[in-house]
């Protein structure tokens, strides 16, 4: 289910096509704490409900935003979570659009939706490496690092907090340009100092 709430978000404005020619059926209905709910059916004794609030960078330190954050725990289960689109100047919310244009958010709610066949260890795994290395290619300013690029980092690092702890040091840094080559090294370094640019 999705809040009717969203509708007077313009933000969130494209995302409700989405929802709407989603395979995983999305319902309208009015939430009062949060803006997604679904179950997942996991197996015969174990079908989590998870719920969600959608804050935009414009309402982040907002009153509302912040009583949503604080009464989520509140509502019964363990199963929460706080979805930021992503914050800055104004490219950075043409970024956020494009993302919500292009489905993938609605792609990863669906995904996190479908209940589990090969054990929710190997699932979660599975879905934590293939979103850090979509993710990793566009830590850079420009344009995205290729697949192979991404495979090659993840082999010398193990997660992406290990990468951003190289681009601390001289020697980090010198290993990434090696890596991926002086250009596409100094942009992933770039982003990671100063925050993404898009041109």
């Amino acid at each position: 289910m999705f809040s009717s709430s969203l509708r007077q978000r313009s933000e969130w404005s494209p995302a409700l096509a989405l929802f709407s020619q989603s395979p995983s059926k999305w319902r309208e209905t009015n939430l009062l704490r949060h803006d997604l709910e679904f179950t997942v059916q996991y197996s015969a004794s174990s079908s989590p409900t998870y719920r969600m609030v959608l804050i935009s960078a414009k309402q982040v330190g907002t009153d509302d935003a912040t009583r949503r954050i604080e009464q989520l725990p509140k509502d019964g289960t363990d199963k929460k979570a706080v979805v930021l689109l992503m914050q800055g100047h104004d490219a950075m919310s043409s970024f956020m659009r494009l993302q919500i244009h292009a489905g993938q958010l609605i792609g990863h709610l669906d995904a996190l939706r479908r209940p589990s066949t090969t054990g929710m260890n190997g699932l979660a795994q599975i879905d934590r490496h293939a979103v850090q290395k979509d993710l990793l290619r566009h830590c850079v300013s420009g344009t995205p690092l290729s697949v192979q690029q991404v495979d090659v980092l993840l082999g010398s690092v193990r997660h992406l907090r290990e990468l951003a702890n190289m681009v601390q040091t001289r020697e980090g840094q010198e290993t990434i340009c090696r890596l991926l080559g002086d250009a596409d090294g100094r942009s992933l370094i770039e982003h990671f100092t100063n925050g993404p640019k898009f041109t």
